[in-house]
């Protein structure tokens, strides 16, 4: 599988021995604080549960995209 980017998506190709065609990913989960190290780095507290919070999928960035800052 891999990545594909258009217009208005990115999607994720799936192989033909799967069926074929693509499939848009439409969410991006992130989990953070997910260790004591993690959250001693950003010089917080460690909190009783890691932190789950969304991405838009435009933020993804493929191999060889410009990140732009």
């Amino acid at each position: 599988m891999h990545l594909l980017r258009t217009d208005h998506a990115v999607s994720v190709v799936l192989p033909a021995s799967s069926g074929g065609g693509l499939l848009p990913i439409r969410h991006i989960l992130g989990i953070g604080r997910n260790y004591a190290e993690h959250a001693k780095e950003q010089g917080a507290d460690i909190p009783d549960r890691p932190m789950v919070f969304t991405k838009s999928p435009a933020s993804l960035a493929l191999s060889g995209d410009p990140i732009v800052i």
